[in-house]
């Protein structure tokens, strides 16, 4: 099929202003506006612009033993602040709720990331059928992703470094890490 120059007689706009969504434009759009704003937000807060996927898996493997803490130890599990949301969450019956995919995301390791925490995970704990109240799932999807993408990028930051700011940069950078690091490009 020949190439096809898009009509031009429609501009996608923003159903609130009626201006042109920076979004909702060709691809080349969308690249020239992550390579503007976002790149430039990633050197400003130390956001990672490369990063050896090859060792992520090493690297999640070697917390296996706080996190199988974290799954056998429920004193341990009230402390941790993905659990509490977590637990906010199921209280309120948002816990299957895909507006809450944000909350596992994994920061500036994006959807590569994602899938090696995803994929290693099972390889490296012995989970129960539940962790009362949450199923299994829901468990490493609330708890356990963002657990682990916390710790990944406590490591990044350097000796120092505390959780509740790696966390803080992990949600910062989550919507640069799914554009930087989409899902299938390791």
């Amino acid at each position: 099929m020949p190439f096809q120059i898009p009509s031009l007689t429609r501009i996608p706009t923003t159903p609130f202003t009626g201006k042109q969504s920076p979004s909702s434009g060709p691809p080349i759009c969308q690249q020239h506006e992550f390579e503007c704003s976002m790149i430039p937000m990633a050197e400003l807060f130390g956001w990672k612009q490369e990063i050896d996927f090859k060792v992520v898996e090493r690297r999640v493997r070697s917390m296996h033993k706080a996190l199988q803490a974290l799954i056998d130890n429920a004193e341990l599990r009230e402390l941790n602040p993905f659990w509490q949301k977590a637990i906010q969450l199921k209280n309120q019956g948002l816990a299957g709720d895909i507006n809450t995919f944000h909350l596992f995301q994994t920061g500036y390791y994006g959807e590569q990331g994602l899938q090696i925490i995803s994929n290693t995970l099972p390889r490296v704990l012995i989970f129960p059928d539940n962790i009362h109240p949450l199923t299994s799932a829901q468990f490493v999807a609330f708890v356990l992703i963002p657990e682990v993408a916390a710790c990944l990028v406590m490591e990044d930051m350097g000796p120092g470094a505390d959780k509740t700011q790696a966390i803080g940069r992990m949600m910062d950078s989550s919507a640069y890490g799914a554009l930087m690091f989409p899902a299938g490009d390791s």
